[in-house]
Order: C-alpha cells, then structure tokens, then sequence
C-alpha cells in the first residue's frame, strides 16, 4: 500500500493565527487521517497518530510505501513514522518523494487536504449555529474536530464504485453515530461508593466530541475534560 502524507494550514481570513494540521491518505481505500500538530511537536506525536491510522487501516506492520514532498517538516514525521515501524518489527517501510512544486505527483493527498478542509468548515458553521459562538483558532476544541472530519470522511464518503474507504477496508458498511459532532448530550458516570450511593444522580451534562476509531468508543467533552 502507498501512504501519502501533507500539511495543510487553515486560518481566518486577515488573521495571524493558522491552525498546522497533518493530513495522511491511504492510495487503494481512500481512507483519511487528519490531526492538529501541536506547536512545540518534535514530530513524536504526529508520528504516533500515523502508526494509530496504520493500525486501524491494517498496515501497522506491512510493507509499505510513505509518498510525501520533501520538505524537512514531513521529513522528520516520516523519519519518526519509519523508527516506530521497525521498533514493532515491521516490514520495509519505503520512501518516496515528490519533485519540489509537482501538484500532479501530490494529487491523491491534495484532493485529500480539499476534502477535509470543506468538511471542517461545515462543521465548525454547524457547531457555531447550534452554540451561538464563534470558534477561534485557539480554541480547544479544534483538535477533536479535525481528527473527526478525517473519521468521517473515511465511513461515509462514497467513490464511484459505491463503496466507502471503510467499506473497501473491512468488506462491511460502517455504523454511523446519531450523535452530531459539538451536539450536548448527557452522559452516565461511573457510581462511587457502592449501591449505598444510589442517591446520587449519575447523569451529567457534556459535549459529542467524536468517536475512537478502533473501538467505536463515544468520546464525550464536559467541565473537567
């Protein structure tokens, strides 16, 4: 499988403040990954998110093959991408990189960095219509939105064959939450104190903020994290 890997940066219009996002396409599924870079990232971190799309796409330990220009950033996200890899006693992982200014040779991850970039801003109008509030490029909640715009794209995005990535993947339609991102939910604790404690309510207030994508697992937002 080929792997293909950019940056992309999105900001207001006049602003000062861009928000660094990685943006990593598999060639034969179509499926996406998206995540924030974090501002003092050595490149670790990234790294991590990749090898976490690598396994959850089935290429963990295959041999594979990392297209991407050759600027020193991504570089060094390969570089720590190729490391990991062989520290879990992968297969070859092989490198490719395009030639200085070549659109054509980056085609599958800019259509790729165009798809995500309309879907995080449909839903960032969303979130702000349904809140009335507006979302800043330092706001928290922008690393949960990236990374699930690149969820959803993956299991709902359907090519030309009528198949999504996630149904060229696993062979199987993939189930979508009824739960919109950034929409207010309530969500049950954990009871402390044994059945004595049945007083208590368990229920609280809290924020959709996506779905682990291994697992399915709800991923919920409220005043303490």
């Amino acid at each position: 499988p080929e792997i293909h890997i950019d940056f992309m940066f999105m900001g207001e219009e006049g602003g000062k403040n861009t928000l660094p996002i990685v943006v990593v396409r598999e060639r034969v599924s179509k499926a996406i990954m998206c995540s924030i870079v974090p501002s003092k990232s050595s490149g670790e971190f990234i790294g991590k998110r990749i090898m976490a799309f690598l396994r959850e796409t089935g290429y963990e330990l295959s041999h594979i093959t990392i297209k991407s220009d050759n600027e020193p950033a991504i570089c060094k996200v390969i570089d720590t991408v190729s490391r990991l890899r062989a520290a879990k006693g992968a297969e070859a992982t092989g490198v490719e990189h395009s030639p200085v200014g070549s659109s054509k040779s980056n085609g599958i991850v800019e259509r790729a960095v165009q798809e995500a970039q309309g879907i995080i801003r449909t839903m960032r109008s969303a979130i702000e219509h349904r809140w009335g509030v507006e979302l800043g490029p330092e706001h928290s909640i922008w690393s949960w939105l990236v990374e699930y715009a690149g969820w959803v794209i993956s299991r709902s995005q359907v090519g030309k064959d009528g198949k999504t990535p996630y149904e060229r993947l696993r062979g199987k339609v993939a189930r979508l939450p009824g739960i919109e991102f950034g929409e207010g939910i309530l969500w049950k604790r954990k009871r402390q104190g044994g059945p004595l404690g049945n007083l208590s309510v368990m229920w609280n207030d809290g924020v959709s903020l996506g779905i682990k994508g291994r697992t399915g697992e709800y991923i919920g937002g409220h005043t303490k994290g």
